[in-house]
């Protein structure tokens, strides 16, 4: 997830990521759930809103406008962006 940045792709799903992990999708949800103790929405929207926290951050002087970076780390909407930023900060 990390070194492709697949949580960027904001129809990922649980099979599709099994799938590019050659994994069932029990043995995945498995894994993230003990392994992170979060489930796989809560796992990707973490993950989203550090690579936007990042992108926000990382300005060149001009504040990236908050939705041009909800939509590039994957989310559909501000209001799932602000939902998912406040549970996660």
């Amino acid at each position: 997830m990390e070194e492709e940045k697949l949580y960027l792709q904001s129809d990922l799903t649980l099979p599709q990521l099994a799938s590019a992990l050659s994994c069932s999708v029990n043995h995945v949800s498995q894994a993230i759930n003990a392994g992170f103790g979060m489930s796989f929405f809560d796992y990707l929207n973490n993950l989203r809103v550090q690579e936007a926290t990042r992108l926000l951050h990382a300005g060149d002087g001009d504040a990236p406008k908050v939705l041009n970076v909800a939509l590039q780390v994957g989310f559909n909407s501000t209001s799932t962006f602000y939902v998912a930023f406040k549970k996660v900060t």
